[in-house]
């Protein structure tokens, strides 16, 4: 990816709380469609956010798709659509956090912030992997 092409984002925990919400509030909601994401980053911002989560440098590199093909056809094509056409980055985020405040939306910030990065980059935790 680019590190400056946008993408829509959204937590696992935010696509739950909202279907939740969608069940309690069925009518309101039905057949509606709604596209999702709770936060927008480049590749650059998403790099710089992990830098001060986990307190470890990460810088973005961008691979060629032509050396993404040598290793998988379908995570090329994956990323050549991302690149191409995008990825909902026409999500109103705005508009769904002040719409559905209840489902708690996460920032990228907010969800990298949240987890246990000592854990989770600890010599034992590349072990089990």
């Amino acid at each position: 990816m680019p590190a400056d092409r946008p993408l829509a984002l959204i937590p696992v925990t935010d696509i739950g709380a909202l279907a939740a919400l969608v069940m309690q509030r069925r009518n309101e909601f039905a057949g509606c469609r709604i596209d999702l994401a709770s936060d927008e980053c480049t590749p650059r911002r998403i790099a710089e956010l992990l830098t001060a989560a986990t307190g470890r440098p990460i810088a973005h590199q961008e691979v060629p798709l032509a050396h993404a093909r040598t290793r998988s056809a379908d995570l090329a094509a994956m990323f050549a659509y991302f690149n191409g056409i995008g990825l909902d980055v026409d999500v109103d985020v705005a508009g769904l956090r002040r719409d559905y405040p209840e489902v708690g939306w996460h920032s990228f910030a907010d969800w990298a912030g949240g987890r246990p990065w000592s854990t989770l980059l600890s010599p034992a935790a590349a072990t089990h992997q």
